[in-house]
C-alpha cells in the first residue's frame, strides 16, 4: 500500500515540475513581463511591459495575442497625438508551431513597417539552425545554466539575423531583440498581474 502512495506522489511532483519548465517565451496565465530598454549599450529608464491578452488556434498552431500599446503619431495634422498600435514591442502575437516545435514572434504590418516573423527554436540543440517556411532562419548559439533566485535554470541563446534572443526554460524571454544599437532585457522575473 505504501508503494502506491509513493508512486502517486512521484507522479504528482513530476507533473507540477514539468508544467513550470516548458520553454515558453511568455506565460499565458496573466503574468506581466517587464523589460528595460537599452540604447547603444546603455540602460535607459524606460520599462516596457507585456502580457498575453488572449489565446486561440490557427490550424494546428496555438496562437497567443499580446496586449496592444499606444504609440506617438508621427504626423500631428489630425490633432491626434497617440494611436493604438497593432503591435507590442514583441509583435502582435506569439505562435507555437507543434510539428517542428518552434515559437514564432509575429508582427502585423502597420504605418510604414512591413509584417515579419521571427522563429524561436528553443528546443533545438546548440549549433543547429532552423529555417522557417518564410525563409527566416534562427541558430541556437548556446545552451548554458544560470541561477535565478537561488535556482538553476537552462538558458538558450538564439541568433536571428543580427538580433540575439535569450530564453530561460522557467521564465521565458530574458533578452531580445538585442542588436548593436537597441535591445530589451528582463527587468525582473515575471509576476502575476497586480502582484508587482
Amino acid at each position: 500500500m505504501k508503494h502506491r502512495y509513493v508512486l502517486l506522489l512521484a507522479l504528482l511532483t513530476a507533473t507540477f515540475s514539468a508544467a513550470g519548465q516548458n520553454w515558453r517565451p511568455f506565460r499565458p496565465n496573466g503574468d506581466v513581463h517587464a523589460f528595460t530598454l537599452n540604447r547603444t549599450g546603455t540602460v535607459t529608464d524606460s520599462v516596457l511591459t507585456l502580457r498575453l491578452d488572449s489565446a486561440g488556434v490557427r490550424g494546428t498552431d496555438s496562437v497567443y495575442f499580446f496586449n496592444r500599446i499606444m504609440r506617438p503619431v508621427k504626423s500631428t495634422s489630425t490633432g491626434a497625438r497617440w494611436r493604438k498600435s497593432r503591435n507590442n514591442q514583441f509583435g502582435a502575437r506569439l505562435r507555437y508551431e507543434a510539428a517542428p516545435r518552434v515559437y514564432w514572434l509575429e508582427w502585423a504590418a502597420e504605418a510604414s513597417e512591413p509584417a515579419r516573423s521571427i522563429p524561436l527554436p528553443v528546443f533545438g540543440k546548440a549549433g543547429t539552425t532552423f529555417t522557417g517556411s518564410s525563409g527566416t532562419s534562427a541558430t541556437v548559439v548556446s545552451r548554458t545554466v544560470r541561477e535565478f533566485n537561488g535556482q538553476s535554470d537552462s538558458v538558450a541563446t538564439l541568433r536571428v539575423g543580427t538580433e540575439t534572443y535569450e530564453l530561460s526554460k522557467r521564465y521565458g524571454l530574458l533578452a531580445g531583440p538585442q542588436t548593436s544599437k537597441t535591445g530589451l532585457t528582463l527587468a525582473r522575473l515575471p509576476t502575476m498581474a497586480g502582484l508587482s
